[in-house]
């Protein structure tokens, strides 16, 4: 065979080497991704019934099922309605709540109770039912909880993961808010501990704050919760998954009616 005759068959079997990879390939984008049989000449090809289940099977393990959405409890993008909203945590609802009451009267909320349990941690909050038994009492539709400050030190965060998912467990279809210490100093990981274990959107990261301190050099002081207080309402009203109008007040109230509900550790 001639030198011309080898080059001539070489360009056919690339030719035809060629053509039969464009088929393969679009038999294999065709059987992958759409249902309907290939069908010629009373043939049909189709993937198999087992491996489109099994792809099926890949794709709903990888989406996660939320217990709350916008569109089943509330409205994500612009909620204009009033709430009866629970405000619960630390020793640092007991500063927070005074701008917050403000914002709420401000705003038409009803701020049915601020629960201050003081030195407490999320430990506490997971461990008995005195969150339960205020969600039952006052029927809130919207709960904030405000905690952390006393896990700043804390290194070990497998304890804290499952005490939130317990806390929120008890939120049930609420929607709620999860806002992080306001920390003083530099924390081991609550913080991160937090935003990973609450749903997406439900977290406010408070530390990057610049906050005063008031003279025991961790809590905010009044100016400082009023600053705190500030950025969260921005953040509820712009960026929060469950939002809320939170326009800020003219004045600050003088007669504020606060239930208060305060607990100390024993």
């Amino acid at each position: 065979m001639s030198k011309k005759a080898e080059n001539n068959t070489s360009k056919k079997f690339t030719i035809i080497a060629g053509v039969l990879f464009v088929l393969s390939m679009g038999f294999f984008v065709w059987t992958t991704n759409f249902a309907q049989p290939l069908s010629w000449r009373g043939f049909s090809l189709q993937l198999s019934e087992d491996l489109r289940i099994k792809k099926k099977k890949e794709i709903n393990n990888t989406t996660r099922v939320r217990k709350l959405t916008p569109d089943t409890v509330l409205n994500k993008q612009k909620d204009t309605s009033h709430h009866r909203i629970l405000l619960a945590g630390d020793s640092q609802v007991e500063g927070l709540k005074i701008p917050f009451y403000d914002y709420c009267i401000k705003n038409k909320h009803e701020l049915v109770a601020a629960m201050t349990w003081y030195s407490s941690t999320d430990l506490d909050y997971a461990a008995n039912d005195t969150l339960s038994q205020v969600i039952k009492k006052y029927k809130p539709d919207y709960i904030v909880m405000v905690i952390g400050l006393n896990e700043l030190w804390m290194k070990n965060q497998e304890p804290s993961t499952a005490a939130v998912r317990k806390i929120i467990d008890l939120f049930d279809t609420i929607p709620y808010a999860w806002i992080g210490p306001a920390n003083w100093e530099e924390d081991y990981g609550i913080n991160e501990t937090y935003q990973k274990t609450v749903d997406s959107g439900c977290f406010f990261l408070s530390k990057n704050l610049v906050l005063p301190r008031a003279k025991d050099g961790r809590h905010p002081s009044t100016i400082g919760y009023q600053i705190w207080m500030d950025s969260l309402a921005y953040w509820f009203e712009e960026k929060a998954f469950f939002r809320l109008p939170m326009k800020k007040p003219d004045t600050a109230n003088r007669n504020r009616k606060i239930n208060n509900i305060l607990l100390t550790k024993k």
